[in-house]
């Protein structure tokens, strides 16, 4: 696995970033069920199978949110639009770019492009603070929701994985 050298850049960038420029009015916080809807409508934008959000077992202030294979996890502290759509941007690109690195240029593209569509950011300003936070991103296109996709097989068969190994965790 490629080593993800601007992790703690791109937290910095995302801690920092005003809530009125990722598109949220009021409170960054918000329901589990209301996290669901924004990893579901996320992976409907770029035509991917849903993915389980599920609280972990033990939720204490050291969980972390995280994405692994076929499911994303996120902590009651972490029920935020924002880490929603950062744990759906890494199963979106995770799926469609494989290559890529954790949180690299097609990372933060993907990001982006999902405040941009679910919250109402503004892209150029969400790019613009990125530079200034020396965050690399893509300019790529191919990167933006519909430009890629899954073959009917493929999404079938990530969506027959996808529960197969929910079943599983039971």
């Amino acid at each position: 696995m490629p080593r993800d050298v601007q992790r703690s850049k791109v937290y910095n960038w995302e801690d920092s970033l005003p809530l009125w420029a990722v598109g949220i009015e009021g409170r960054r916080s918000c329901s589990l069920r209301r996290c669901r809807e924004l990893v579901d409508a996320a992976t409907k934008l770029y035509g991917l199978p849903k993915i389980e959000v599920r609280v972990p077992e033990v939720d204490n202030r050291k969980s972390s949110a995280y994405y692994q294979e076929h499911f994303i996890s996120l902590p009651k502290h972490f029920h935020r639009k924002d880490v929603a759509l950062h744990e759906a941007a890494h199963y979106i690109t995770g799926v469609l770019w494989p290559k890529a690195t954790d949180h690299g240029p097609v990372f933060v593209r993907v990001y982006m492009h999902l405040l941009h569509e679910l919250l109402g950011g503004d892209i150029k300003w969400l790019e613009d603070y990125a530079q200034f936070h020396s965050v690399k991103f893509s300019t790529r296109k191919t990167y933006s929701p519909g430009y890629k996709t899954l073959t009917p097989w493929q999404h079938a068969s990530l969506q027959m994985d996808i529960n197969h190994r929910s079943f599983l965790k039971r």
